[in-house]
Parts: C-alpha cells; sequence; structure tokens
C-alpha cells in the first residue's frame, strides 16, 4: 500500500501529464522497494543524480581507509590511516563533476540523452575506480620501502563506501534518464 503524505502526493499541471506517463512506464525488478523506485524517478532522475554526485564530494571529505598497515620482513608496521590531500580533491572535483553533468540535465533538456549517457560512462568507470581501490587494498600490493619490499593493505572506511554508493546513484539516475522521453 502506498502511504498518502503532503510532500509524496502532488497534482501534475497540464503539460506535464504526458511527461509523468511516460516515465511513470519504466519497470522495476521486485527486489526494489517502492521508496526507493519513486526516488529514482523525481524528476526523471535529477534529484537521484545530484544527490549522488553530492554523496562523492562528501566521501571525499570523510576519511577512506582504515588499518592500513605494511609487513616488511614479516614484522606489522602501522603505515597511516588516510590518502593524500591531491587524492581528496580530485574526488571532490568527481563528485562535482556528476552533479555538474545532472545539473547540466536540467539547464539542456533537448540534449538529454546524450548528457545522460555520457554521465552513465562516468559513473560506471568511477564505481569501478572506486570498487578496484577497494579490492587492491583489502588483498594488498608489495611497494619497494627503504626497508625493503613492504606488503601493504588496507580496509575501506566510510568515505569510500559512500563514494561507491555515490556513483552507483548517479549511474541508475542516468539509466532513469536515458529510458525517459526529453522534455521540448
Amino acid at each position: 500500500m502506498r502511504e498518502k503524505g503532503v510532500f509524496v502526493d502532488h497534482i501534475p499541471a497540464a503539460g506535464n501529464v504526458a511527461q509523468e506517463n511516460s516515465t511513470t512506464q519504466l519497470q522495476w525488478p521486485a527486489f526494489v522497494p517502492e521508496r526507493v523506485a519513486e526516488f529514482a524517478m523525481r524528476g526523471n532522475g535529477y534529484v537521484l543524480a545530484v544527490s549522488g554526485g553530492i554523496a562523492v564530494c562528501a566521501g571525499a571529505l570523510l576519511p577512506f581507509m582504515w588499518h592500513a598497515q605494511a609487513s616488511v620482513a614479516g614484522a606489522q608496521v602501522l603505515s597511516g590511516f588516510g590518502i593524500g590531500l591531491g587524492y581528496r580533491v580530485i574526488s571532490f572535483l568527481f563528485g562535482a563533476l556528476l552533479a555538474g553533468l545532472a545539473y547540466w540535465t536540467r539547464r539542456s533538456p533537448a540534449r538529454l540523452r546524450p548528457i545522460a549517457m555520457a554521465a552513465l560512462v562516468t559513473s560506471v568507470l568511477g564505481c569501478a575506480g572506486y570498487s578496484l581501490y577497494t579490492l587492491i587494498g583489502i588483498s594488498g600490493l608489495t611497494v619497494n620501502s627503504y626497508l625493503g619490499p613492504a606488503h601493504v593493505s588496507w580496509y575501506p572506511s566510510i568515505g569510500l563506501l559512500i563514494s561507491i554508493a555515490g556513483c552507483a546513484a548517479c549511474a541508475v539516475a542516468a539509466i532513469v534518464m536515458r529510458r525517459s522521453s526529453p522534455r521540448a
């Protein structure tokens, strides 16, 4: 059953009826909750895309990894708890790029599909990059240090997990945008 509330229900304007009917025809898998599907459909995916971009920006400001350690000649050495400022700035700018692509779909509705395709490719590549960084950290890698070869590993923290979720949200929103009809 659907709950009725002040913020959930709205009466569309006469010009928006055809647009709303075209977006409600999208079929969601059975395992997607109705609230999540409603949130993804707000503004033809615009709200979800902007939220995902803001999440990636916020993830850049939070701790990216925890329990980073190195093993040199069998001895465990604590190696740090974060990443450098330059990587945080790049991650923040990447989130701003995702939010900017979502904003661009609002400013140029006639070019909705090409912009949504660019947002989809960008967010999938970002999600793959953050996930690869996580997997490399969990499995560890061998680097050369002044003490000899060292095995370095780390675990993802809240900033990295939020960045992955933000990229996934942007990808879902881009799919919604691609499947909806552009406004004139």
